[in-house]
């Protein structure tokens, strides 16, 4: 019996954002990570995870800074 591999949900988070931003959707700014989240039905720490990848995509400048209100910007020019 052959196993399919099941998609990670941070995977499948990661594939939605991707599409949303390149639809444009989302214009320079994300929602906050605690709307977010609750839009696409995941944890924080899902959506964190997915958020980590668009980053390393070069498709998001995430602040470092853990300050009140600070949400992903998402980089225009290198979605196409």
């Amino acid at each position: 019996m052959k196993k399919t591999a099941k998609i990670p949900l941070y995977v499948k988070t990661y594939e939605c954002l991707f599409d949303k931003i390149k639809s444009g959707e989302f214009k320079n700014q994300l929602p906050s990570e605690t709307d977010l989240s609750a839009q696409l039905k995941v944890s924080r720490t899902t959506l964190r995870q997915a958020l980590a990848l668009l980053q390393n995509d070069g498709l998001l400048n995430r602040p470092r800074l853990k300050s009140r209100g600070s949400r992903s910007s998402i980089l225009t020019n290198t979605v196409s």
